[in-house]
């Protein structure tokens, strides 16, 4: 690489350096999910980032299977000897109809008297169907509660939550609990999980998004979607 003048020199120097040398400890900016080429804030954001950032590298993201896919390994108490009936088989009975996300969340059905529900919550018993063995069209559901970009993990934020899940000891293949809040915290660079912002305080919305990233990285990996990457 040709460097013009010993100023050239010196800026690819000290990115590198910033580059190799670790920030702070994470901080919640860390995650903001800042489009690549956004202003810089390294205050706790890993430096590798900083450098991807810098150079308006794209950041990878999970390429989810096109159409139906179908678990060839299902996953949950109603495989492992729990309960094999509940509300997520009513859920996707509506779904499996040919009925929308949107449209179950919004009429309700007669199972909860017809009361709206939210978006994420139908999402949620559909992707538990998927886990179960059921066959479940992931982009079409991906898409109804906000798109890839808001509720799918980056690459570097799925190797995050490998990390953290590592750390609490926690196997998401063999628990069925989801500690969302520690994993979270982990992520976000907060002491605990009850140190996080509050609902209403700052960055609250940050923190939720990430809860919804952490719950599709935890029914991703159960219903072993082949992890496959594209650049955004």
């Amino acid at each position: 690489v040709r460097v013009k003048g010993v100023e050239g020199l010196a800026a690819i120097l000290r990115e590198e350096v910033a580059r190799l040398k670790p920030c702070a400890p994470a901080a919640p900016s860390a995650f903001s999910g800042a489009e690549p080429g956004a202003p810089i804030d390294c205050t706790g954001e890993d430096a590798n980032n900083v450098w991807r950032r810098k150079r308006t590298l794209p950041w990878q993201t999970f390429q989810l299977p096109a159409g139906e896919f179908t678990s060839q390994e299902p996953w949950g108490p109603g495989v492992l000897g729990g309960p094999k009936a509940g509300v997520w088989e009513k859920y996707y009975g509506l779904y499996a109809q040919g009925q929308s996300i949107e449209a179950i969340a919004t009429s309700g059905a007669d199972f909860n008297k017809y009361k709206p529900v939210q978006k994420a919550t139908v999402a949620n018993h559909v992707m538990t169907a998927l886990l179960r063995g059921r066959s479940v069209d992931i982009r079409g559901v991906v898409e109804a509660v906000g798109g890839a970009a808001r509720v799918l993990p980056r690459k570097d934020e799925w190797e995050k939550m490998d990390e953290a899940a590592a750390l609490l000891q926690f196997d998401v293949m063999a628990e069925d609990r989801l500690p969302q809040k520690e994993i979270a915290a982990k992520m976000l660079g907060y002491p605990s999980a009850d140190a996080m912002p509050a609902f209403g305080a700052p960055n609250y919305e940050l923190v939720t998004m990430m809860y919804d990233k952490i719950r599709w990285w935890a029914h991703l990996t159960r219903a072993r979607v082949p992890h496959k990457w594209t650049q955004a």
